[in-house]
């Protein structure tokens, strides 16, 4: 049944061209003519072709690129028909697959299904050995009336019936028979295994393997029956055809190629050409000892009969530190086949050598791992701590690098309280891990541990420690809080002083100042304490501050607040301030002058406060002679006052005071000099 299934494989690939999967039909240009081919696809669909017979039609649709309409002209003046028994009987003579083919057609019709598949299968397969055989069976037809530069559409149909198929060709475009391709063969046990891949499952029904013994000069085929696709499709749904054969001598090369047998009844062009060399592949394993040799090295030898030393190619030497890890290659260049020792002049402290000694076709007969162990008194190097730290909650972290040892162990780890006392075993076993997590209780008194870790090799010679790794103990108390203790207000300043936090470990205080009726307090200043590095700016430790930025009628909640060295904070002290306002404000400072010597006047300029100004009142002193009294009242919208009253040369001394809308007022200023210079 498995041989039944892979014939049909080969005509079920027809069903890309067929009507309703009935009939199948091909063609191929060939030298002054068009070879069509057809062929059915069921038994019930060959057996009404052989009854009625097929009839053959051709229309031209393009010549020479221009479509044309014509009409459908009738090849066959009468329908096709397998040629009667005594063709095949003639024809049997001389080609054994026409007697075959004969014997199918005129066979008894049996009523098993199976069995008339098969007898429809076989019928096909024959029909594609021969052009005479397909032609014979009414299923090929020569058209020696095409014209170049014409495209054409045959239909072949069965007289009396519906079916019918069509293909179209291209008389421009030669008919190229695609060989096999991806051919691959494979020596074992003196038989070669030959491997090719199906390029057109429509063309290629049926194969030849052909080999040469002479160097590629002449091929034979290796058997005088067509070869069937032996496998089933593979996941992508490419088929493969194999072939074996027997070779007759070992190191002699051997060349093969492929032909397919295409429904046409001819070859395909070659596939590409494989060599094959035969060789002996059952060769006993080497046997492996050694011997130890001055200067610390390692004398490998092993032994293999001499009588085998010219059916392999040599040996390789192989060694790891582990019997079931990868196996590193020592002999850099291949052993010959006929030595049987190798020097490792750089071995492990223990390790496991293999011997492989490579036959022909540069297969590895490997043999048993010889374990090596060698003298050792070298510790390993001290370990390196590249990471410590440690959270709130007393959990601390250790990260060293990695030692690069062969031999190499792992590592203890050992915790000390006090540097000058012996420190304790933290590790259960020696380990390889490089990350140590450790938690510290943090009611103890002692604030700081202490780690070192030891290095060991297989041989458990240790390493000298590692530097001694100090950690602090998470602080989990709060600093005490500083307090105030004496302030001052009045109607441009707020005073404050206090005294610092006790606790030994604070390194700065901050002060912060929020409006009552807000809820977000900002920074007003940071203090350094006890002359620890700070992230803050200041350098001496300070007890008092004078706030100036303070706004009128507001009331302020101040907080100090300290912080320790472990970032805690301590509870803040607060206190609620305002600045004392008496209808008096601070006076307008500076006053600023610029002249105009040409129309002879100054511009007197200031900074506008704040609050919203009613009125100004400047004053004025002409000379030394006068008494300064109000010279001008004017809008308060205005920071500006333009003087065209003067002269050059005297000097004007000039004081300013601003009425606000609440009713209050500056201070008079302080008495700002003019004098305007001499044109």
């Amino acid at each position: 049944m498995k041989q039944y299934f892979l014939i049909l494989m080969i005509i079920c690939a027809w069903n890309t061209f067929a009507q309703e999967t009935h009939l199948g039909i091909i063609a191929k240009v060939q030298d002054n003519k068009i070879v069509v081919r057809w062929m059915p696809l069921d038994y019930q669909t060959w057996k009404l072709g052989n009854l009625n017979g097929y009839l053959l039609e051709r229309r031209t649709i393009t010549r020479n690129n221009i479509k044309v309409n014509e009409s459908s002209i009738l090849l066959t003046k009468k329908p096709l028909k397998p040629l009667k028994e005594d063709f095949w009987t003639r024809f049997g003579k001389t080609n054994k697959f026409a007697e075959v083919a004969g014997k199918l057609l005129y066979q008894e019709t049996s009523s098993d299904t199976t069995t008339q598949n098969l007898q429809f299968a076989m019928s096909m397969l024959m029909s594609n050995m021969s052009p005479g055989i397909s032609s014979g069976m009414g299923m090929l037809y020569e058209d020696k009336t095409t014209n170049k530069g014409e495209v054409y559409e045959y239909t072949t149909k069965i007289v009396d019936s519906s079916i019918f198929a069509k293909t179209i060709i291209n008389t421009s475009k030669k008919t190229i028979l695609l060989p096999p391709r991806n051919i691959y063969a494979e020596f074992s046990d003196s038989t070669v295994f030959i491997r090719w891949q199906v390029t057109d499952s429509l063309l290629h029904s049926a194969f030849v393997v052909e080999r040469s013994d002479d160097g590629g000069v002449s091929f034979k085929s290796i058997d005088v029956n067509p070869i069937l696709i032996s496998t089933e499709p593979d996941s992508l749904g490419r088929f493969f055809g194999t072939k074996s054969d027997k070779l007759q001598r070992f190191y002699q090369n051997y060349y093969y190629r492929v032909k397919a047998i295409t429904p046409f009844g001819e070859l395909s062009q070659a596939s590409s050409i494989v060599k094959v060399m035969g060789y002996r592949d059952k060769l006993p394993l080497p046997k492996v000892s050694y011997q130890f040799l001055p200067k610390n090295r390692v004398l490998i030898n092993w032994t293999f009969p001499d009588s085998l030393q010219n059916e392999m190619l040599g040996f390789e030497i192989y060694r790891s530190a582990k019997l079931d890890q990868k196996y590193e290659l020592l002999s850099k260049k291949r052993i010959t086949r006929n030595a049987r020792i190798f020097v490792d002049s750089l071995p492990l402290s223990e390790g496991y050598y293999r011997v492989v000694a490579i036959d022909w076709a540069g297969k590895e007969h490997t043999s048993y791992p010889e374990f090596v162990q060698m003298d050792d008194t070298i510790p390993p190097i001290k370990p390196i701590i590249k990471i410590k730290r440690i959270n709130e909650k007393g959990v601390v972290t250790l990260k060293w690098s990695a030692n690069k040892e062969s031999d190499f162990q792992g590592y203890s780890i050992f915790r000390g309280e006090n540097p000058k006392q012996e420190f304790s075993i933290i590790s259960k076993e020696i380990s390889k891990d490089t990350v140590l997590t450790d938690t510290l209780s943090l009611v103890l008194l002692n604030k700081k541990v202490l780690y070192t870790i030891i290095a060991y090799d297989k041989r458990l010679n240790a390493s000298i420690h590692s530097d001694t790794i100090i950690i602090k103990r998470p602080d989990i108390i709060p600093p005490s809080s500083p307090n105030f203790t004496s302030f001052n207000v009045s109607d441009s300043t707020i005073y404050l002083e206090w005294v610092n936090s006790f606790s030994e470990d604070v390194i700065y205080t901050v002060l912060l100042r929020r409006p009552i009726s807000d809820s977000i307090a900002c920074l007003v200043h940071g203090f350094r304490n006890n002359n620890l590095k700070s992230t803050l700016n200041e350098i001496n430790t300070q007890t008092s501050f004078l706030e100036v930025t303070a706004e009128d009628n507001i009331t302020y909640e101040y907080s100090l607040v300290a912080y320790d060295e472990s970032g805690l904070a301590s509870k803040p002290t607060t206190i609620q301030l305002s600045k004392l306002f008496t209808g008096v404000r601070k006076a307008i400072s500076p006053i600023t002058f610029e002249f105009d010597t040409t129309a002879r006047s100054t511009k007197i300029t200031w900074l506008a406060p704040k609050q919203k100004v009613r009125k100004y009142i400047l004053y004025r002193k002409r000379g030394e002679n006068e008494y300064i009294s109000v010279y001008k009242q004017f809008e308060g919208k205005y920071a500006s006052f333009t003087d065209t009253n003067i002269e050059s040369n005297i000097s004007y001394y000039y004081r300013l005071m601003a009425i606000f809308e609440d009713g209050s007022e500056t201070k008079l200023s302080e008495i700002f000099t003019a004098k305007i210079p001499t044109k």
